[in-house]
């Protein structure tokens, strides 16, 4: 008797599940949102256009300097990344004072990267960015070698 109803427990049991998952499964019940689709663009991330901020060191008796301007076109690269280039004018660090350097990086949505090269020396920038702010760290690099560092912010 007492494996009879347990058997018989077992059917009912077996038979709720499978009328549960089929119920499930003819799309009868709650419509699916309609989720729109990734954007193929930029829009919010692009980096392209003029820039300007500033730079301070924190080494001391460091310098401390602008931007302005920092010119960026911004190109896909096809993997989630995407191309910087353009150029840079800086000022107040008298190696680059009023040179116009040349700009290539990388930026990965909230993630930039970039060197700002003036003949053999440079300066490198990396940090967070959207479309209208980026700040971080920068180095620069005189004849190969290290010669400040601090950091920056450049708005749009």
């Amino acid at each position: 008797m007492k494996k009879t109803i347990f058997a018989v427990l077992i059917i009912i049991a077996v038979f709720g599940c499978t009328l549960y998952l089929l119920g499930c499964s003819t799309g009868d019940s709650m419509p699916s949102p309609d989720i729109p689709p990734m954007p193929t663009g930029t829009t919010g991330n692009d980096l392209s256009g003029t820039w300007s901020g500033t730079w301070a060191s924190n080494q001391p008796g460091g310098n401390s300097g602008m931007v302005d301007p920092l010119e960026l076109s911004q190109s896909d690269a096809g993997d989630g990344t995407y191309t910087l280039s353009g150029s840079i004018v800086t000022q107040g660090y008298q190696a680059f004072e009023g040179q116009t350097g040349t700009v290539s990086g990388t930026y990965m949505p909230n993630t930039v990267s970039f060197t700002a090269t003036y003949g053999n020396d440079h300066m490198e920038f990396s940090g967070s960015g959207s479309g209208s702010s980026m700040s971080g760290i920068y180095y620069i690099y005189e004849n190969g070698l290290e010669t400040d560092s601090g950091t920056f912010v450049f708005n749009k």
